[in-house]
């Protein structure tokens, strides 16, 4: 098991309590997704089963009520944060991992969604657009990575216990999916052969479900 993030101390912490393999990378660089891939392959092997989990939200936890939902004052540089992690960090990381699964003919790798790239999210419009891309990148590429042996999925969790949710969205004290569930979950998806799946596990139901869009005839 490899454990891939920016923040060293808390990576290898992690890394060390599961007994694999820390590389700290910046997600949203593609010199980082090569260098990441290399090492993994080298010191454990053929990586088979990948999880693209790093996500943010626009703004600091402790930020207004308002301000992620007022595009006109968001900066340049919190657009560019959000898109480059959320969204430039899983294709990265996916033609990077597909690259090398291809090759063996197997694979299987999660990104991470959210419910935000399902339904809108007023309080905070560009991670909604970043998970609506990571939904419609993932249904996408499916056909073409299933025809390689690589089985691309998608899980779109409810709220999860971490540290990107906002101060505001835990004074209304909805409920949240503690992390360990949403792990399980991605388990269950990691032991499907569904190419393109969505599935949504939320509080109470930690079960990951099917998402089915509705149809649609193309005129």
């Amino acid at each position: 098991m490899a454990i891939v993030d920016l923040d060293e101390a808390r990576g290898a912490a992690v890394a060390a309590e599961l007994g694999g393999l820390f590389v700290r990378a910046d997600v949203s660089s593609a010199a980082d997704w090569a260098r990441v891939v290399d090492r993994v392959e080298t010191e454990l092997g053929a990586v088979e089963l990948a999880h693209l989990n790093a996500g943010v939200m626009t703004l600091p936890p402790t930020a207004d009520i308002n301000a992620a939902g007022d595009l006109a004052a968001i900066t340049d540089a919190a657009y560019r944060r959000i898109v480059g992690i959320n969204v430039d960090g899983v294709f990265l990381g996916l033609r990077s991992l597909a690259g090398v699964m291809a090759k063996r003919g197997r694979g299987h790798i999660v990104a991470t969604a959210s419910l935000a790239g399902l339904v809108p999210v007023p309080f905070d419009p560009l991670y909604a657009m970043t998970k609506h891309a990571i939904v419609g990148l993932v249904r996408s590429a499916a056909p073409a990575l299933a025809a390689r042996g690589i089985v691309l999925s998608a899980i779109c969790p409810g709220g999860v216990d971490t540290p990107i949710v906002p101060d505001y969205v835990r004074a209304f004290a909805p409920p949240l999916l503690r992390p360990d569930e949403v792990g399980r979950a991605v388990v269950t998806i990691l032991e499907s052969t569904v190419a393109g799946g969505i599935f949504v596990v939320q509080p109470g139901k930690p079960e990951p479900e099917p998402f089915a869009p509705p149809a649609i005839e193309l005129i």
